[in-house]
């Protein structure tokens, strides 16, 4: 895709540069699912400062704050899979489906434990876990 659309808050770090650059119209679509994610376990956007700015520096490079306490730790890697400057490396709206914790995994992330302490394999980790791959 070339053409830049939707809301600049929600907007991938490749699409800055659209129409110049082709992109990955899933994998754009998978950004925003992360901001979304985001927005809704934090109750604030990953990359707007207090006086309501966007911070296209830091959301260009990456740096997602987690609030300390705010995310368990199975959203947390599922968010920074989302929110991956790399649409490459992105995890894709399709394997975000199959995350552990958004289907009901208590937080395990990429098979994890069972509750008696044995490792099992799930559908998450059999589709390549948190990062790339396969559109929708």
């Amino acid at each position: 895709m070339r053409t830049r659309v939707g809301s600049l808050i929600y907007a991938a770090p490749e699409l800055a540069d659209a129409p110049a650059t082709p992109y990955d119209g899933a994998k754009a679509d998978a950004w925003a699912v992360g901001v979304l994610a985001y927005m809704m376990l934090v109750g604030a956007h990953p990359w707007v400062g207090a006086d309501g700015e966007l911070l296209l520096g830091a959301l260009r490079a990456g740096e997602l704050e987690l609030p300390p306490g705010a995310v368990p730790p199975g959203a947390a890697v599922l968010l920074r899979g989302l929110l991956t400057v790399d649409p490459g490396a992105r995890t894709s709206v399709a394997r975000a489906r199959l995350d552990p914790w958004l289907v009901g995994g208590g937080g395990r992330s990429r098979g994890g434990p069972t509750p008696s302490g044995t490792a099992r394999p799930s559908a998450w980790a059999a589709a390549g876990g948190g990062r790339g791959g396969g559109g929708e």
